[in-house]
């Protein structure tokens, strides 16, 4: 009733108005059971979502699916950046290995590992991994294909 109130519905659309906010109503109740839970935090909030929505809190229940929507974001953003420094820490690894092939002086293998390395970060190359690119090239010259490298 507050909300008729607010909206000062006029008494002749009254039964239409309480008819449209009982079928959005049930529409909401019924989109807030298929929301993908991925979460505890997130599987919390829906449940006090659902809590405020049933004692007809609209406002509460807006503002925690707000936070439930900003915490479905940050999930993803962290798994992101994870994933990126995972890639990085590949990345560094096989650059490594590429230097303890150059020890054992093999240029070759080196020069793969080096290449692969810097595809591995070819989404956001550094300048660490720009110089990467010397040693296949290096590699190449060494066996005399100056095209190549």
């Amino acid at each position: 009733m507050p909300t008729i109130d607010r909206q000062r519905v006029p008494h002749d659309r009254l039964a239409e108005t309480l008819a449209d906010i009982t079928r959005r109503y049930l529409e909401l109740v019924s989109r807030m059971a298929s929301v993908p839970v991925t979460t505890d935090r997130v599987q919390a909030l829906v449940e006090q979502a659902e809590v405020a929505r049933k004692t007809w809190e609209f406002e509460r229940d807006g503002r925690l699916l707000e936070q439930t929507s900003a915490q479905s974001l940050r999930d993803p953003r962290r798994a992101r950046a994870r994933a990126a420094e995972m890639v990085n820490q590949a990345a560094s690894v096989k650059a490594l290995r590429a230097g303890l092939a150059l020890v054992r002086l093999d240029r070759a293998l080196a020069a793969q590992w080096r290449v692969e390395a810097f595809d591995l970060k070819s989404d956001a190359p550094d300048s660490t991994a720009s110089w990467w690119l010397f040693d296949p090239a290096d590699a190449h010259v060494w066996r005399g294909d100056s095209a190549s490298a």
